[in-house]
């Protein structure tokens, strides 16, 4: 018994500057439950040393990041002012260029703080979503016709190669819309520029709708391919350019899903790059007993 307290004494005295350690008490005797009970709060005590040494880590990353994406736009808005103030743009067509090159920066810095903005608000666990019961197929193939030509313009052909017909989830049709316009987004950003294109394939499977949007970009390393939904993501050079974009767009896509409870997740395909999207299915109606074997 005197050795059961000595090593509940030595545990107790080695935690207080390893939260790694544990007793791991073998002996059964009325002893055996408390050291069991200290080695689950030894364990505990270190997830949550380890949760906010990331949470740490995040938000110094975040910081510098913000500080970056900032710092960029109005390095350049100072400087093409300060050609306006000094008369470097002389002619009324170069001042104008320089105008509209300091109204497209302040967009950008306007888009930036638009999608901060909204990813802290769904952050918020009581974020409101308006969800309803919408069917999945046709608002895909509206959403496609809506933004078709746009985006052809950018250099994307979009276009939807499988499809559902009166399957219905419950959703933020909005907040579903603006999900999807950020994977596009990408894909211009950072897909292939010459000759993009965007195939979307939507099925039921068990309980779910699977939604996978695949374009034929250079794809990113497979060690970094969870890295593209965190914020800022700025690590694979075949995806990411500093230059363009808030860094932001799959991180609030991940935020939507998880309101939804869904997921999103990527994966290389063979000449290209996949988002696959997964919805929880909405059973109870007749269109989708009748529909979700098709």
């Amino acid at each position: 018994m005197l050795n059961a307290f000595a090593v509940l004494s030595k545990g107790l005295h080695e935690i207080s500057s390893n939260l790694d350690y544990r007793i791991n008490y073998t002996d059964n005797n009325e002893l055996k439950p408390v050291c069991d009970d200290f080695d689950s709060m030894a364990q505990r005590f270190s997830e949550l040393s380890r949760a906010r040494h990331q949470d740490d880590e995040n938000r110094r990353e975040l910081i510098a990041s913000l500080s970056h994406d900032l710092r960029t736009p109005l390095t350049a808005i100072k400087a093409y002012v300060e050609g306006l103030e000094t008369g470097v743009a002389a002619t009324p067509e170069s001042q104008l260029r320089y105008l509209k090159i300091i109204k497209q920066k302040t967009e950008d810095i306007e888009h930036f703080v638009s999608q901060m903005f909204l990813y802290s608000k769904l952050n918020i666990s009581t974020y409101p979503m308006h969800m309803e019961m919408t069917d999945i197929g046709f608002d895909l193939t509206s959403l496609v016709e809506n933004i078709y030509d746009e985006y052809r313009q950018k250099g994307l052909d979009i276009a939807i190669t499988k499809n559902v017909a009166g399957i219905r989830i419950n959703a933020d049709r909005s907040q579903l819309r603006h999900m999807f316009i950020n994977i596009f987004d990408n894909s211009v950003k950072y897909g292939n520029r010459e000759n993009g294109t965007m195939r979307i394939s939507c099925r039921v499977e068990d309980l779910s709708v699977i939604i996978s949007l695949t374009d034929n970009g250079g794809g990113v390393s497979e060690a970094n391919l969870d890295k593209i939904f965190n914020p800022f993501y700025r690590t694979d050079s075949a995806r990411s350019n500093p230059g363009e974009g808030s860094g932001m767009g799959l991180s609030i896509s991940t935020k939507i899903m998880q309101h939804h409870g869904g997921s999103i997740r990527a994966e290389n395909v063979p000449g290209g790059f996949s988002v696959i999207i997964t919805l929880p299915l909405e059973h109870g109606g007749p269109e989708n007993e009748k529909n979700s074997h098709n």
